[in-house]
């Protein structure tokens, strides 16, 4: 049984490298911008530019998603805001944290989610604030817990525990699911920790 399974996960991988996947995933991570995210961009942008809120812009690079954090347009900041998060780009951490702070729970939301992509410790605190702050949506509440278990880290736990203790409802249960999840300092899942392997 466990020789099948292990040729299985060979088969799937070799599919994955045939089917471009695995290259896409490594131009990606070397700092392009994978096409589909920028023609996603550059529609949202034609769209906005057609109703008169913006200019229309030639290309897409990482200094034009970090400029149209400023986009007159909801919808190309959330565009900017999704994909700066899929790149993983570390120069979007400060205007996305500052994002954390918007009245728009979606823009909220979409911040706190690309942070948890891009990984940096440096936004534990501010999404931790997000998390414990019982005048937030949950939504964006839920979205931060999220993005803390990806990140990881003691201090990422140590703000999951804390909330579990005072946090009830939908938003206790996905925090305690985000806290099975993160990895703590040793590099353990609260799962593994527990001894539970999938």
């Amino acid at each position: 049984m466990t020789r099948t399974i292990g040729y299985f996960s060979l088969c799937i991988l070799l599919l994955a490298c045939c089917s471009g996947a695995v290259s896409a995933w490594a131009e990606t991570s070397q700092g392009d911008i994978p096409p589909y995210l920028q023609q996603k961009v550059l529609e949202s942008c034609d769209q906005a530019a057609k109703q008169g809120l913006m200019a229309p812009i030639a290309g897409v690079d990482r200094a034009a998603l970090l400029e149209l954090l400023q986009a007159p347009c909801d919808h190309v900041r959330m565009v900017a805001v999704y994909t700066l998060g899929e790149i993983r780009e570390p120069a979007a951490l400060e205007p996305l944290i500052v994002l954390l702070a918007s009245p728009d729970a979606h823009m909220c939301r979409a911040a706190a989610h690309a942070l948890g992509k891009i990984g940096s410790e440096r936004a534990v605190d501010p999404l931790a604030k997000l998390l414990n702050d019982p005048g937030r949506p949950d939504s964006a509440r839920c979205t931060a817990a999220r993005s803390l278990a990806r990140i990881g880290g003691a201090q990422a736990s140590s703000a999951l525990r804390q909330a579990a203790r005072t946090c009830t409802g939908q938003l206790h249960v996905v925090v305690s699911l985000a806290l099975l999840k993160c990895p703590s300092a040793t590099g353990k899942t609260g799962l593994q920790t527990a001894g539970v392997t999938f």
